[in-house]
């Protein structure tokens, strides 16, 4: 669905941060064979996050599959403390530089647009039909549009689902890493 990051080179950023955020999830998942791990890990979210803010989410990822392997919460956020100071760091300079682009849009329409993002994300999953570059909304998220309505019943079916597959956190770790990122990737505030 991001055929843009291929085709043009001012959008090479997503390649390069995706690259690195991957890199800096794997040294991290190995981190046991070696303690340099955990040190090339924070380099590469280091470099992920130079490259495009939108990979601030990792720390989240990192608690998300602590959570699923069952590891102390206490003993995690020690260790990725560091990612978290380092998000909230670029998460600052984000809001600073885009304060422009922030005003745009209300607080009500960015968190309105997840659901939709979730929604349109999932039925081209499903059934890749009508593929495109770039999706436009036509309307402004609202809760009297009724395809925000429809992405809104949606989430909660599969809220519902996810609240019932609680006890499989397999699956749910799937999902909240897909989640997490597709979220952060649609989020006006990141996605630039």
């Amino acid at each position: 669905i991001n055929a843009e990051a291929m085709l043009w080179i001012s959008a090479q950023k997503d390649l390069l941060s995706s690259a690195f955020m991957l890199g800096a999830l794997l040294a991290y998942l190995h981190e046991e064979e070696s303690s340099k791990r955990h040190y090339l890990s924070f380099i590469l979210f280091f470099s992920a996050v130079l490259a495009k803010v939108m990979v601030v989410t990792l720390p989240l990822i990192l608690l998300l599959l602590a959570w699923q392997k069952q590891q102390s919460l206490k003993g995690t956020l020690r260790k990725i403390w560091p990612f978290f100071l380092l998000s909230c760091i670029f998460i600052g300079i984000a809001v600073v530089g885009k304060t422009h682009i922030l005003d745009e849009t209300t607080m009500s329409e960015k968190i309105l647009m997840a659901p939709q993002s979730i929604a349109l994300y999932l039925q081209k999953l499903i059934v890749p039909t009508d593929l495109s570059v770039v999706y436009h909304s036509e309307v402004r998220p609202s809760l009297s549009n009724t395809i925000t309505l429809r992405s809104l019943l949606l989430c909660t079916v599969l809220g519902s689902i996810i609240f019932f597959l609680r006890k499989y956190r397999f699956i749910l770790a799937s999902i909240g890493f897909f989640l997490i990122t597709l979220v952060a990737g649609e989020n006006c505030l990141f996605s630039i």
